[in-house]
């Protein structure tokens, strides 16, 4: 018998793709604001939307989080 994931599985496994996506970004273009908070981290991407990687602009557009 199969055990149905809890919800705190997917948004966990999200979390770890936005992190390999994004995390090298935030070390060259937010590392002034990490430790703030990730809505800090997420204003920040947003406001560099056009020096972001290919990887994070395509995770942080799939997820709703760039126009």
């Amino acid at each position: 018998m199969l055990a149905a994931p809890s919800p705190g599985y997917a948004q966990d496994d999200l979390k770890a793709e936005g992190a390999k996506a994004c995390g090298g970004d935030a070390d060259r273009l937010c590392k002034h604001v990490l430790g703030q908070g990730e809505m800090i981290v997420l204003k920040c991407f947003q406001n560099r939307r056009t020096k972001l990687s290919r990887p994070c602009h395509s995770f942080l557009t799939r997820v709703g989080q760039l126009k």
